[in-house]
């Protein structure tokens, strides 16, 4: 066999490896690039989410607290209605 056509089909052999090689890169890149925006995205939609659960849990407490704030004035007018009751009653009044 001619060393110099031997020579020439290796480099050939070798210079398509390398084109290929190259082309898996630029795949692997591109993959990568897609990947690397979705995670982004994911955890942009993450945090979006996290911040309507704290808003509503938010909510649910200052719910809540107005509940709790009705329900302490409520029992005040109790309070005071069964004393004026107990002084009516009482004939103090």
């Amino acid at each position: 066999m001619d060393i110099y056509a031997e020579k020439q089909r290796a480099s050939k052999e070798a210079t398509a490896m390398i084109e290929m090689h190259q082309a898996d890169i630029e795949k692997y890149e591109a993959d990568a690039a897609a990947l690397r925006t979705l995670a982004g995205a994911s955890l942009e939609d993450t945090a979006v989410e996290g911040k309507r659960t704290s808003i509503k849990a938010i909510d649910v407490i200052e719910m809540h607290q107005a509940d709790i704030q009705k329900y302490e004035e409520s029992t005040e007018m109790l309070e005071i209605i069964q004393a004026v009751n107990g002084k009516y009653e009482a004939g103090a009044v």
